[in-house]
């Protein structure tokens, strides 16, 4: 038989006389059972809290886990997120078992890595060839994209 990738994946019972009374007993020898059920329960788990508000706004890695109860888990996936900046951002990750089953799961988050900047306004023009030579009044608002509430 064959799994979904390909891989053949059975197993070969023998029987052995068992004493006197030849009686036959079947065992499992060695190779693997059959296995084309994906792993379960696979979840991404991101490495640190956000950091503020709900956002993340730099980096983070999204380590994945999984279960699976016929061949074990092989491996699974860690994925650094960095962007882009969304309110809905997807990180997709997953596990693989033994077998060479694969189950694959998308988690969300909301990232936003842009830097706010900031423009500054004077209260009126400069006193002499772009210097202010008297008090001046500035403004500051912040410019730019940047969708984390800071």
């Amino acid at each position: 038989m064959r799994n979904r990738r390909g891989l053949v994946a059975f197993a070969v019972v023998t029987t052995a006389l068992a004493g006197a009374g030849g009686v036959a007993a079947a065992r499992p020898r060695g190779l693997p059972i059959l296995d084309n059920t994906p792993p379960t329960n696979v979840d991404g788990t991101p490495s640190r809290p956000p950091d503020r508000n709900g956002w993340y706004d730099h980096p983070v890695v999204y380590r994945f886990h999984g279960e699976d109860d016929q061949s074990g888990i092989a491996s699974c996936d860690t994925v650094t997120y960095d962007g882009p900046d969304s309110a809905d951002a997807k990180v997709k990750g997953g596990c693989d078992d033994k077998a060479g089953n694969r189950t694959e799961v998308t988690d969300s988050l909301q990232y936003d890595g842009t830097p706010p900047t900031v423009g500054v306004t004077p209260s009126r023009a400069p006193d002499h060839n772009g210097w202010y030579t008297h008090p001046v009044s500035l403004s500051a608002r912040r410019c730019g994209r940047s969708s984390t509430p800071r």
